[in-house]
């Protein structure tokens, strides 16, 4: 009877637990969200003549096959993350990472047949983060 006892009260603190987790990964989402929330809205007009790679300045992201990459162009580094992570690394970028406002370069990889699947699912992903977020996207030809 005492074994009955431990396990049900073990199972109710880790649901318990749980749910804590659940709520504290709510509340940094909408941290996430409202970070992003207050950059100003893009302004089209400040980043017309600076479509290619070399001359953005905004966030950009490279769908591939494996996920999403968040180019630092300063390190000349990406940094590969998984679509439910582009939110909370966007909200990490400081507001100097946005001079054009609320808008990110996505660029789309090409390859095999099977890495098209994924990089199409990859796509949809992010493109309904990004709306969610009332971010805009810049579509840059695949380089």
């Amino acid at each position: 009877m005492r074994v009955i006892a431990i396990a049900v009260l073990t199972l109710g603190l880790s649901a318990c637990s749980g749910s804590q987790q659940a709520a504290n990964q709510a509340a940094l989402e909408a941290s996430a969200e409202a970070k992003i929330g207050s950059i100003p809205a893009a302004n089209p007009h400040v980043y017309a003549g600076a479509r290619e790679s070399k001359a953005w300045r905004n966030p950009y992201l490279v769908v591939r096959p494996d996920g999403i990459g968040l180019v630092d162009l300063p390190n000349h580094e990406i940094h590969i993350l998984k679509p439910e992570e582009v939110t909370p690394a966007l909200a990490k970028l400081p507001a100097s990472d946005w001079p054009y406002g609320r808008v990110v370069a996505v660029e789309e990889l090409g390859g095999s047949q099977e890495d098209k699947v994924r990089i199409r699912a990859n796509k949809g992903l992010v493109v309904a983060t990004l709306k969610q977020l009332g971010v805009g996207i810049e579509w840059v030809p695949a380089s």
